[in-house]
């Protein structure tokens, strides 16, 4: 093993190919995320659904009076509907069934599923019924290659080139998720909190104490804000809990002294959004972007220039 990193070091240009192709399969990948992952959380929302009907339900009522013999009534007619909706949803991981083209169902064979060059062999279109593929595929394969590519130029052959991988094959989906849907559950940002403070507890990246200190800055530097304006404006939600959430596995990952760069880095890339909306009379739809995908936009910015940030600011 040791012989085999000394000749991928040797050989930047072979290191950076390999990248990219692992990025790029890695992006594939990817898109299956994106699009099973809400699907599943729907799944699983309505089964929550589901049992707490029949649970409240077998609670009794009967007897009990109309109101009772009402709610245990309206208790069936929703657990009714969620199993009615179970059976139509497809029963789906992330590696089970195979890959289906989204319009006609028919599953997509070995060699219309190499990234990129299969999207464009077949133009842009399913084999089977010609229907449109479409551009956030090889947009997202081709992203990971690249960023594989930059970030094994960066770090080279290291420990810490695999975390950033991870880190930013983990935050792709996220991102793109979040401002499809706008869910950004726990169960996808608490897992990649507990990465971040598990890779610096061998320095990867900062300190384990600076990671700590980090995850938890990061998770008030969000919520202390917006918390302090729902109970002003007495309003129910300002901003997504889980941007906290994320906020706080970003500086899990990068530090405490990492968060002012990555809010700031953050609001500079909503304001590029948020500006050119402005100007074009789009103020509703303001309302409608999640802030995710700027952190997850931010910490790759903060990945490959965050030692000269820290300097920039320190200069400001």
């Amino acid at each position: 093993f040791h012989f085999v990193l000394e000749v991928l070091r040797a050989e930047p240009v072979f290191v950076a190919a390999v990248a990219f192709l692992l990025g790029l399969v890695t992006g594939s990948f990817v898109n299956v995320v994106i699009h099973r992952l809400p699907r599943m959380w729907n799944r699983e929302y309505i089964e929550g659904i589901a049992e707490w009907a029949e649970v409240e339900s077998s609670g009794g009522g009967a007897g009990l009076g109309g109101a009772n013999e009402s709610r245990h009534a309206a208790l069936g007619a929703i657990g009714t509907s969620c199993h009615t909706l179970l059976g139509v949803l497809p029963v789906e991981s992330l590696v089970r069934p195979r890959s289906r083209c989204p319009s006609c169902g028919c599953g997509i064979g070995v060699l219309d599923n190499i990234p990129l060059l299969s999207y464009l062999m077949l133009r842009a279109r399913c084999r089977a019924c010609a229907a449109p593929i479409g551009i956030r595929y090889p947009l997202v394969e081709s992203f990971c290659g690249v960023i594989a590519c930059l970030i094994v130029m960066r770090f080279g052959t290291t420990a810490t080139a695999a975390a950033a991988l991870l880190l930013v094959f983990w935050l792709v989906p996220l991102a793109i998720i979040d401002a499809e849907t706008t869910w950004l559950p726990n169960s996808c940002t608490l897992p990649l909190l507990w990465a971040g403070l598990l890779c610096n507890q061998f320095g990867l990246f900062t300190s384990l104490p600076s990671a700590v200190a980090g995850a938890a800055a990061g998770y008030l530097f969000l919520a202390i804000p917006a918390w302090t304006y729902e109970w002003l404006r007495k309003i129910p939600q300002a901003m997504g809990r889980g941007d906290f959430t994320l906020m706080a596995a970003l500086g899990a990952w990068f530090g405490l002294e990492s968060i002012l760069q990555i809010v700031l880095a953050s609001t500079i890339l909503a304001l590029c959004i948020a500006l050119p909306l402005l100007i074009a009379g789009r103020r509703a739809l303001l309302t409608r972007i999640p802030f995710g995908p700027y952190l997850a936009g931010a910490a790759v910015v903060h990945l490959f220039y965050g030692p000269q940030l820290v300097r920039w600011i320190a200069i400001g």
